[in-house]
């Protein structure tokens, strides 16, 4: 028969210390402004790999749930989209849309903040002052939101 030592089953080295991992794991973003930092900086990002200069794509978005119990929406969303073919020189043109999600039920209300050449929204993306846009027009599409 085959003794086990009980002694040493569980065999934690634990001293109190928090591990590297866990030292280094993300901070959880607790503002709206973080959120919608972050939220500009991936789609930025993202824009620059998967936006063609010319011809159709792909929506490109990022989305954050809502951190705010003030505010009426439940989702905000920041996405680039090629016009319809109706619209001239849609082969080139991309709107920069900001869209605020009232969830369970399938409520949005939508702004488009930039309309232009893939160049355009880049930079438009890039510009501070695009930052507090996007955080005014949050707030005003959730009221649309209240609303409905």
């Amino acid at each position: 028969m085959t003794e086990f030592n009980t002694n040493k089953l569980n065999n934690t080295n634990f001293q109190g210390k928090i591990s590297r991992a866990a030292s280094k794991a993300p901070k959880e973003i607790k503002t709206m402004e973080e959120h919608i930092k972050k939220m500009v900086q991936d789609i930025l990002a993202r824009a620059e790999r998967e936006v063609p200069e010319y011809g159709d794509f792909a929506p490109v978005y990022e989305e954050f749930k809502n951190p705010l119990r003030e505010l009426c929406a439940t989702d905000f969303m920041l996405k680039i989209t090629k016009p319809p073919k109706h619209i001239e020189n849609h082969e080139k043109k991309r709107y920069l849309e900001v869209i605020a999600y009232k969830l369970p039920t399938p409520i949005k209300s939508t702004q488009i903040i930039a309309v232009g050449e893939k160049e355009d929204i880049l930079s438009k993306l890039k510009d501070k002052e695009t930052l507090e846009k996007i955080n005014k027009v949050v707030r005003e599409l959730s009221e649309n939101l209240n609303d409905v």
